[in-house]
């Protein structure tokens, strides 16, 4: 005899087991939509903010060696800034600049009739000074006068060289217009603004 002094049949087994297991499955299922889904979802959060992190980190590296090996190679530039020979002169010695330029073109063989200085252009660390100057002479005269302005004069630059000629051999004089620009230091004290 059972405890409950009847016998149970076993439809009435099968009922009782059906209500346990569902009760079970119920718990089970509570368990995971409210404890187990929220805690996979928060994990995948935590893995997918990692990865994020990780890229972020490998970015922050690759802008920290570019940064030093910035800094390393603006070392460098200053270091061999300084030990050169060469400055800039002053804006202010314009004056002594063309005559330089003047005496040059007379001792390469070439005829100027004008050297007009043009605008000048302010930037953070220097000024250039439009030059123009026209004369006459003959291909070796130019190549020469071109060959020394760039040996004596690293300061100045050839913008541009217009070479007009009638057809004849190399000592045919021809008339050209150069246009240079001379680099100099700046005459006013420019402050870097700082980002915020």
């Amino acid at each position: 005899m059972n405890l409950f002094g009847a016998n149970f049949g076993s439809s009435q087994k099968w009922r009782i087991h059906a209500v346990g297991a569902a009760v079970c499955i119920g718990v089970t299922l509570a368990g995971y939509l409210f404890g187990m889904a929220p805690l996979m979802k928060r994990v995948a959060d935590i893995n997918a903010q990692e990865k994020i992190l990780e890229e972020h980190r490998r970015l922050a590296d690759k802008i920290f060696t570019a940064q030093v090996t910035a800094k390393q190679n603006l070392k460098r530039v200053r270091q061999e800034l300084e030990e050169t020979s060469f400055k800039l002169k002053s804006v202010g010695q314009l004056n002594e600049h063309l005559a330089q330029l003047t005496g040059l073109a007379t001792q390469s063989g070439v005829t100027l009739h004008e050297v007009q200085p043009g605008e000048t252009i302010q930037s953070m660390l220097y000024q250039t000074v439009a030059i123009r100057m026209k004369g006459t002479g003959n291909y070796r005269t130019y190549a020469v006068f071109l060959h020394e302005l760039h040996n004596r004069f690293p300061d100045t630059r050839v913008a541009s060289f217009q070479l007009a000629a009638s057809r004849g051999n190399s000592n045919t004089v021809a008339n050209f217009t150069l246009n240079l620009v001379w680099h100099a230091t700046s005459s006013k004290k420019i402050v870097a603004k700082s980002r915020p």
